[in-house]
């Protein structure tokens, strides 16, 4: 059943129980394209950390026009390295031996490139959704293949569309990374359609938290396959990272996000009973809730709420207003909150 009301006009959410309901969740928000891009969240694949082929099909059947999905590679493909084609970094474990930038382009060994292409497409092929590529004709673009192969547009055609309405990025590779395949599409629809995660426990409060959702997702396009070097020491460089990708991607489509809880959500939770490699979460099933927005920042901001987290504790939205737009702080501030849990241990406060 639908449920949840207009918060302003392309500013919503509603909770969906079936395909037939996201179609109404689909036109209200009014999208109507030739070409719809899809930008996913797959940075892994353990229980709830990704897009699933059910969530993402609601969507493939919703839109009236061609798709075409995009992503990049991640440690997604972590889960089927051999252990002893594997390096610790830092504590880390990351999966490449001979990663390093090279000329401002990604320099990766022939070898490890094999490995990692074959690592994603069981990724695709044992969740389902190369299976849903073929079924529904979806062109896949991987961005960081693209970058391999040099299918890009040239830096300064980017540089000029994205300093005609923004300031300029601060890591002027970025301008770099635009495939041509997408760039074809310029104009179109692009749908970030982020998993919600990070939601904390309400008896977990933290002074500034970074959850993922529609604006953090467009970190993933940025095509390097260890992400970890464009955060920085202790995430300095990640707000205006996240800020600089979405700015060159906003300069080119129409962009606008769906952030979704419809079958899993993560809840970041010390006493959680899954274990991913940046501590223990729960997960909170089928709530079906989905919430729209045209402006990413106004929309994560209203998911904050939604979730019962405040937006003034989220770096990357508070630099990102700055470029988009504030948010209607009296309707963030008198948004209930939809989903919510408790630890299961004692009360924590935690500050970061």
């Amino acid at each position: 059943m639908l449920v949840g009301c207009m918060s302003e006009v392309n500013l919503f959410f509603r909770r969906v129980r079936d395909q037939g309901e996201f179609d109404e969740f689909i036109e209200e928000a009014g999208l109507k394209s030739r070409h719809f891009i899809i930008k996913p969240n797959w940075w892994n694949w353990g229980y709830a950390e990704y897009t699933e082929a059910e969530t993402l099909e609601f969507l493939l059947r919703s839109l009236d026009g061609k798709i075409t999905v995009t992503e990049g590679y991640s440690p997604r493909v972590d889960a089927r390295m051999p252990e002893e084609e594997t390096t610790a970094t830092s504590s880390v474990r990351f999966l490449y031996t001979t990663i390093r930038q090279l000329g401002g382009a990604l320099w990766i060994s022939k070898g490890d490139r094999e490995r990692i292409r074959r690592c994603d497409e069981e990724f695709l092929r044992e969740t389902g959704i190369r299976k849903l590529f073929d079924e529904y004709d979806v062109d896949y673009v991987n961005v960081t293949e693209e970058v391999w192969v040099g299918n890009t547009v040239n830096r300064e055609k980017i540089r000029k569309l994205v300093e005609s309405k923004y300031s300029p990025v601060e890591r002027h590779e970025l301008y770099d990374w635009i495939p041509e395949s997408l760039y074809r599409l310029r104009g179109s629809i692009f749908i970030s359609f982020a998993k919600i995660k990070g939601v904390e426990p309400l008896n977990l409060v933290r002074e500034e938290y970074r959850p993922s959702l529609a604006m953090k997702n467009f970190f993933g396009l940025i095509p390097h396959p260890l992400r970890i070097h464009f955060h920085g020491r202790d995430n300095c460089e990640l707000d205006q990272n996240i800020l600089d990708i979405n700015k060159i991607y906003h300069s080119i489509f129409e962009v606008l996000g769906i952030n979704e809880a419809l079958h899993t959500c993560m809840v970041s939770d010390p006493s959680g009973p899954y274990e991913a490699a940046w501590g223990a979460y729960d997960v909170i099933k089928d709530s079906g809730l989905v919430v729209f927005g045209r402006n990413l920042v106004h929309l994560d901001a209203y998911t904050c709420r939604l979730v019962g987290k405040y937006p003034e504790r989220v770096p990357y939205l508070r630099l990102a207003t700055k470029e988009f737009g504030e948010w209607n702080k009296k309707l963030i501030d008198s948004t209930k909150s939809e989903l919510q849990v408790m630890m299961k241990g004692p009360s924590r406060r935690e500050a970061t």
